[in-house]
């Protein structure tokens, strides 16, 4: 019996383009189909939230720099009146409670949103003492129960206290000079259709604040919050502010951009940042956070 090899290798190309035709279309596959089908879910979701927000009416506040939506199918007219006769920022009734503009809007019977400004610089370390909060109001602020979080365009902080049966979520953003809560209260009731019960409708009306002060006022506000490093940079570049690699010896493979340490243990660091043609920069320093050390952001003096 005779072979036919020109047969044989006739069929071993056959059989090769099939199999190259078959990756070759997997990978169009994933990268015009599944990766389309990727992207435009995501683009989807966008459209999605921006659509449901659309509608939402917009309150701005030029004096103190910051604005935000709200559905009005649930709020009333969002008003401002002075707290105690004050109408210009002073502090009141000591350092515990020095807000003296209230913006609120109350809700059709199942809880309310209310913003308070107070008239000092945004300090963490006074929120975990409670120095912004009326002392037994929904428990003490303490570092286990706050969080640092991204509200709106803005780095803040979210504590989340309960009495009884009712539960108080307050927000905490650096406006400049200012200090701003947005607090929302949800009542006792197990109504499944209390659109507040899951913080789906809070966190939609945070998503939409933006802080409105200026690029210097904007980093000061995050050079002072007290975060770490990884939020506070992350916040940083969602604002178009770029770090700038150090030229000294690297500190921090992870981040080489911090440099110019001093000496000693508790060394601080500086990072530099741009935008544009304006330069700034953050104070750092290494910390022992849970057994794990981390950069903190202390400040930009």
């Amino acid at each position: 019996m005779e072979y036919n090899y020109n047969k044989i290798s006739i069929w071993k190309w056959i059989l090769l383009y099939v199999l190259v035709g078959a990756v070759a279309y997997g990978a169009i596959y994933y990268f015009f189909f599944f990766k389309t089908s990727s992207y435009n879910s995501q683009n989807y979701q966008t459209q999605t939230q921006n659509t449901e927000t659309k509608d939402w009416k917009t309150y701005n506040n030029d004096k103190f720099g910051f604005e935000f939506k709200y559905p009005a199918i649930l709020f009333d007219e969002i008003f401002m009146y002075p707290l105690n006769g004050k109408t210009e920022c002073e502090i009141v009734q000591g350092d515990t409670y020095s807000s003296i503009s209230v913006f609120e809007g109350d809700g059709k019977g199942w809880g309310s949103m209310t913003i308070r400004v107070f008239c000092t610089i945004f300090d963490k370390s006074k929120l975990l003492k409670g120095k912004f909060a009326v002392p037994g109001e929904f428990g003490q602020i303490n570092s286990e129960s706050l969080e640092s979080i991204n509200i709106g365009n803005a780095l803040g902080y979210q504590y989340v206290g309960h009495i009884l049966t009712y539960k108080n979520i307050r927000n905490y953003v650096g406006l400049g000079d200012n200090t701003l809560e947005i607090s929302f209260s949800v009542g006792g009731s197990d109504d499944k259709k209390n659109p507040m019960i899951d913080s789906v409708l809070m966190n939609k009306i945070l998503s939409t604040f933006k802080v409105i002060t200026s690029d210097k006022t904007f980093f000061d506000n995050v050079a002072n919050s007290g975060d770490t490093y990884v939020h506070a940079k992350q916040i940083l570049m969602q604002n178009g502010w770029m770090p700038i690699i150090s030229e000294t010896t690297v500190i921090d493979p992870q981040f080489p951009e911090i440099g110019n340490c001093g000496s000693g243990k508790d060394a601080i660091c500086n990072v530099d940042f741009q935008k544009g043609t304006y330069k700034n920069h953050l104070n750092v320093q290494s910390r022992n956070i849970n057994g794990k050390l981390q950069w903190i952001v202390v400040g930009n003096e």
